[in-house]
């Protein structure tokens, strides 16, 4: 397989958790490896002994195209995927890439592979933005075949007597594709548009933002004013950022000029509103209390409308704060917002306390004559 320069990212699913391969996996790794049943229909050849299993951990723990997939409750390796240049394409690196995986027998039947490539599709149209993601399986394997079809893969090419296997026999491979287009029209969902204001980038989340997503929401000033618990480890921040990703319904907030994140903005459903999702939309909003008082969030929240009306289409956004903070209020109201009223005692915050909710909505007339004509 060859190697990329950049370090291989670690992603993670509900259930499993995707990093390199280290040499402390050789237990694991060999009796993965030992499974003819699991080698051979994705292959590789059956190690015979500990030290070849030792010897091709050693390539794998090197190599920054392939994942050791773990179990997150148990932390052992169960299987091992990877995401490498596609052969059959020409096509960059950055561009197309062809996804594998394998499983060890006692996980199969629980849709981990769904599970799995789920994920690797998420992270190769979301954060490496590909074109083209593909994928094979042999025609004696046709369980891999139900699960890319699960996917949302096409079949595209039969390749007869295309692989000699490692125990010397011939097999058929079946080639399938999905195309970046494809992929979102699956998710029924926009391709999460990177937004630019004068100070700020607005972008999507990405696991590498972790350190900074905990370091604001660990601040028991900082997300308790939008109903958040503080965060008290940073895996409870890994596990809501994992959500933020895979929903696509918020913004990282970052600095333009040193790129930390430093809070997030998001267009979220309205459940207040019976209207379709496609015409109206709440947003919500925290940053960091390191950066309060200069500004920020209404510059932020003014992209964000000029991008839910002008590129979205939407015909209303609606926003809300509790009645005691008036930081956000007058937020809100800069962004000409109308106010509609007071829903009394209407959150149940994670402290206990009964708040009263006050909604703001605006149409997309009223954005018009706001900012109609305004530059940037």
């Amino acid at each position: 397989m060859a190697e990329e320069k950049q370090q291989l990212k670690i992603l993670l699913t509900r259930r499993m958790e995707l990093r390199s391969f280290c040499m402390e996996d050789l237990d694991d790794f060999h009796a993965l490896c030992s499974q003819k049943e699991v080698m051979l229909p994705a292959g590789f050849s059956v190690s015979k002994d500990l030290e070849e299993s030792k010897n091709t951990l050693e390539q794998y723990s090197k190599c920054s195209t392939m994942w050791a997939v773990c179990d997150r409750t148990s932390h052992r390796v169960i299987g091992a995927a990877w995401m490498d240049g596609d052969p059959l394409r020409r096509m960059k690196m950055n561009e197309a890439r062809m996804i594998g995986y394998l499983f060890s027998k006692e996980c199969w039947g629980k849709g981990l592979a769904t599970e799995l490539g789920e994920e690797l599709l998420r992270y190769g149209f979301e954060e490496l933005g590909l074109l083209v993601i593909s994928a094979g399986y042999f025609s004696t394997n046709p369980a891999s075949g139900r699960v890319l079809q699960k996917l949302g893969f096409t079949e595209e090419i039969f390749m007869r007597g295309a692989y000699e296997c490692a125990d010397g026999t011939i097999t058929d491979n079946i080639d399938c594709s999905m195309t970046r287009e494809e992929y979102f029209q699956k998710k029924g969902q926009e391709e999460k548009k990177t937004l630019s204001t004068n100070r700020l980038v607005l972008r999507a989340f990405t696991m590498e933002d972790l350190a900074d997503f905990y370091e604001y929401c660990k601040d028991p000033d900082t997300g308790i004013h939008a109903g958040w618990k503080p965060h008290e480890s940073m895996e409870e921040s890994r596990d809501i950022l994992h959500h933020f990703i895979q929903e696509r319904e918020v913004w990282a907030i970052c600095e333009k000029q040193s790129g930390k994140v430093i809070g997030s903005i998001g267009l979220h459903r309205d459940s207040k509103r019976r209207r379709n999702f496609n015409q109206c939309r709440m947003m919500g909003y925290v940053l960091s209390k390191a950066y309060w008082g200069q500004g920020l969030m209404t510059e932020a929240a003014k992209e964000v409308l000029r991008h839910a009306f002008e590129d979205l289409g939407l015909e209303m956004v609606t926003i809300s704060h509790f009645s005691y903070n008036q930081r956000s209020a007058r937020v809100i109201e800069k962004l000409g917002f109308h106010r509609e009223g007071v829903l009394r005692k209407a959150f149940l915050r994670y402290d206990g306390s009964l708040l009263d909710d006050v909604g703001y909505s605006m149409t997309k007339e009223e954005y018009q004559n706001l900012y109609c004509g305004e530059t940037r």
